[in-house]
Parts: C-alpha cells; sequence; structure tokens
C-alpha cells in the first residue's frame, strides 16, 4: 500500500503551471477563467498559498483539469 503525503503548496504549483502552459494561457487569462484575482492566483502559480476548497474547485475549473490532481498529480488531468 502506496503512503499518501499531504501535497504542498509548491507541487500544487508547478501542476498549475503545468495546465496554464498546456492552454497556452497568460497569468491575466488563467486568474481570470479560474474566477481569482491575478494575485490570489499568483500566489498558488508560484507555490505561496494553498487553495482552499472553493479556490480548488474554481482551479481545476479554469484549468480544465481534476481538483484531485491539482493536490495530488494522480488520476486523471
Amino acid at each position: 500500500m502506496t503512503e499518501k503525503t499531504t501535497p504542498t503548496p509548491e507541487e500544487v504549483g508547478k501542476r498549475i503551471r503545468i495546465q496554464v502552459e498546456r492552454y497556452n494561457y497568460t497569468v491575466p487569462k488563467a486568474a481570470m477563467a479560474c474566477n481569482l484575482s491575478q494575485a490570489t492566483f499568483e500566489a498558488y502559480l508560484y507555490g505561496k498559498n494553498m487553495p482552499g476548497g472553493v479556490a480548488l474547485t474554481g482551479l481545476a475549473r479554469g484549468l480544465r483539469c481534476s481538483a484531485d490532481w491539482l493536490l495530488t498529480g494522480e488520476g486523471t488531468v
């Protein structure tokens, strides 16, 4: 059985960057798609803060991926 680890803000930020690059988003466009301010989006993107439930839902919708993948990197994008 694989032991689960708590995701870090840096890991989540890395996966956010993957999706931003995948869809050729600019930071302002990605923030708007996620219904977040640019400052808040950048805090997640650069691994400064960990998104909570509402923000995570917005990120998943705006970046066209699953919240589980954003947090863990596992499963389908």
